[in-house]
């Protein structure tokens, strides 16, 4: 009995209530002005403007970008080529203020879709995006070799349809 004496109990008191008022102050600051990204992570077909420098032909193209927070890994490929199969994810970037700024090297093969699997030649391209629409979204794709910027429209796709699994018994 000889612990429980009025100074002890005043300071722990004191310390929890302390605590328990400065927890309900970033709590109420968090809620008000902490807010989560939006969520742009999927699939874009990519509809270029113009032809690309050094390329025959120049299909559409698809970027796929996963998400986490403001932080984002990307992949181009070609139309006919689902972005989702590509292990590698060469771009990266950030989001912010509705805007995406994705850069990265990506093989000519890729972005010229030619099957000349054996060539080496990878292009530094940047691709900068607004979201004002979350349907579509305009922006560049910006070859940094030989430097020019191409208007780009992304149409998001719709994710397909995932087939339920049934458990056998």
């Amino acid at each position: 009995m000889s612990h429980f004496n009025a100074k002890s109990l005043t300071f722990y008191g004191v310390i929890i209530s302390s605590v328990i008022v400065f927890f309900k102050v970033v709590s109420a600051y968090g809620e008000s002005n902490l807010k989560a990204a939006v969520p742009i992570g999927g699939n874009y077909s990519l509809l270029l403007a113009e032809k690309l420098p050094d390329c025959e032909k120049t299909d559409k193209l698809r970027l796929n970008i996963q998400q986490s927070g403001i932080y984002l890994n990307a992949s181009l490929s070609s139309d006919t080529v689902s972005a989702t199969t590509l292990t590698q994810l060469p771009l990266t970037g950030i989001f912010s203020d509705k805007q995406v700024n994705l850069s990265g090297q990506v093989p000519k093969s890729i972005i010229c879709n030619t099957s000349q699997k054996g060539s080496n030649i990878s292009y530094p391209i940047t691709i900068q995006m607004q979201l004002v629409d979350k349907a579509n979204s305009t922006g560049n794709l910006i070859l940094n070799n030989p430097s020019k910027a191409i208007k780009i429209t992304a149409t998001k796709e719709k994710p397909a349809e995932q087939i339920p699994k049934t458990s056998i018994h």
